[in-house]
């Protein structure tokens, strides 16, 4: 069949696609303030994996590692903590040993132990330095790092309008700081041992302890 010039082309004469309309911002809301937070599906598996092999307990209400950042917090930082140097096999440099009732002095002192933390993981090859180590800090410890690192505030206003930010955008920080850090020292520590061999040696071991559950169950 000959090809009619008169009928248009349809590729040619189709009307444009219309534009993607561009998402509104709510007034008052702040775009740079609205980082997502990332998978919460990844966090709880993390925590499993911690505590089952670097933490030596078994999954349930009693697990050192629950929630990532919250059981960060604890006893500065010791569950965490504690999970890298039984992956590294060695003793972190810089860690808290004693007590400090000053909170400023504390929340400087545990500036100064995750300076030296994500310093041992990066010299190991941990890809770690879009985390700084203010974000590792529970929220208090955080706003007060914050505001002596800013300096002083021409006004009480925008004193104020810092701490309400940095309140507001913690959560999110020290999530994807904590979660970085950890899952870069699973990466480092635990799956560059992995090799093809013994990938096999525990997918063999994982097959003959299912079939012998099988043979038991039955």
């Amino acid at each position: 069949a000959r090809w009619d010039r008169s009928r248009p082309c349809a590729r040619r004469c189709a009307a444009p696609a219309p534009a993607a309309a561009k998402q509104k911002i709510p007034d008052g809301v702040d775009a740079r303030k609205e980082r997502p937070l990332p998978n919460d599906e990844l966090a709880p598996l993390v925590c499993q994996w911690l505590n089952y092999h670097a933490l030596s307990a078994t999954p349930g209400p009693k697990a050192p590692l629950k929630a990532i950042p919250e059981d960060c917090y604890e006893n500065n930082g010791k569950v965490p903590l504690d999970a890298i140097e039984a992956l590294c096999g060695k003793k972190l440099p810089g860690r808290l040993q004693r007590t400090i009732s000053n909170d400023r002095e504390l929340a400087n002192q545990l500036l100064e132990q995750y300076k030296a933390l994500l310093l041992f993981l990066i010299e190991r090859g941990c890809l770690l330095n879009q985390v700084r180590p203010e974000q590792l800090l529970e929220r208090h410890h955080y706003i007060l790092i914050r505001d002596q690192q800013a300096g002083a505030a021409p006004t009480r206003s925008i004193k104020e309008a810092r701490h309400a930010y940095w309140d507001e955008t913690h959560a999110t920080v020290a999530h994807e700081a904590w979660l970085s850090v950890l899952l870069q020292t699973i990466r480092v520590f635990a799956l560059q041992r992995l090799t093809h061999e013994t990938a096999l040696l525990h997918w063999e071991a994982r097959r003959r302890g299912q079939r012998h559950l099988e043979h038991v169950v039955v």
